[in-house]
C-alpha cells in the first residue's frame, strides 16, 4: 500500500470510530429541518413503536451490531448490518400496508422513519466493510445510504474516500463537489466536516497524482 493510501485507510479509522457512536444522531439531526408530521401523526406513530414487539426486538439487533461495530469485531457488525437492512424494510412496509389500509394518517411518517433507519443500517453496514479494508465492498451499501437520504453528507463524503481507496479516485469527483458545496454552505456551523472535506480533497490530489505517476511508467 503506498504512502498516500495509507494515511487515508487510517484517517478512515480514526474517522469511523466517532461516527459510530454519533451516526443515528448524525442522520436525526439532518432530518429534522424537514420533519412536517402532525401531532395526531406522531402520537399514533408512537404507540406503534411502544406496542409493536417486533419492532423492539429490532432495536435489540440494532444495538448489538453497533456493540460489535465499537468493540472492534468488524465482521460481525458487517453480518448482522447487511441482515438489518433486509428485516428494517419489511418490518416497516407491513407496518405501512397495516397502517394505509384502516385509513392510519401515519403511514406515511411510518415510511419516512423506515428510510432514517435504512440510511443508519446501509451506512453501518459500509463502515463496518471499510474497517477491513473492503473498500470496493464498502461502496454499495454508502451509496444506498446517501441515496435514501441525499443530505446525508457524511455517506457521501465516506463513500468518497472509499472510492479513492478501492482504487477510482475519478469515480469520487462527483460525490466530492456535492460535499464541497455543503460544506461551504455550512461554513462554521460544522468545522469539522469542513475539515474533513479539506482531508479528503487532499487525499483525492495525492491519489491522483500517484495515479498519473503509474500510468507515466507503464
Amino acid at each position: 500500500m503506498r504512502g498516500w493510501s495509507q494515511r487515508a485507510a487510517a484517517w478512515l479509522m480514526a474517522l469511523t470510530i466517532n461516527l459510530s457512536v454519533s451516526a443515528p444522531a448524525l442522520i436525526a439531526q439532518q432530518e429534522q429541518a424537514k420533519e412536517s408530521s402532525t401531532e395526531k401523526s406522531q402520537d399514533i406513530d408512537e404507540i406503534i413503536v411502544e406496542a409493536d414487539p417486533y419492532l423492539k426486538k429490532l432495536k435489540g439487533k440494532v444495538a448489538e451490531a453497533f456493540s460489535a461495530f465499537r468493540s472492534g469485531d468488524y465482521k460481525v457488525a458487517e453480518i448482522q448490518f447487511e441482515r438489518l437492512s433486509g428485516d428494517v424494510a419489511g418490518h416497516y412496509m407491513v407496518q405501512s400496508l397495516i397502517l394505509g389500509q384502516n385509513g392510519a394518517p401515519s403511514s406515511t411518517a411510518v415510511i419516512d422513519r423506515m428510510h432514517k433507519d435504512e440510511n443508519v443500517v446501509f451506512y453501518m453496514h459500509g463502515l463496518s466493510l471499510a474497517r477491513q479494508g473492503r473498500y470496493e465492498e464498502a461502496r454499495e451499501p454508502l451509496k444506498k445510504a446517501w441515496r435514501i437520504n441525499p443530505r446525508d453528507y457524511q455517506a457521501r463524503l465516506d463513500y468518497a474516500l472509499v472510492t479513492i481507496l478501492a482504487g477510482k479516485p475519478h469515480k469520487a469527483k462527483w460525490q466530492m463537489r456535492k460535499v464541497h458545496r455543503y460544506a461551504q454552505k455550512c461554513g462554521d456551523e460544522c468545522a469539522e466536516f469542513v475539515a474533513s472535506v479539506a482531508h479528503l480533497e487532499a487525499v483525492y490530489a495525492e491519489a491522483i497524482e500517484a495515479q498519473s505517476e503509474a500510468e507515466a511508467v507503464k
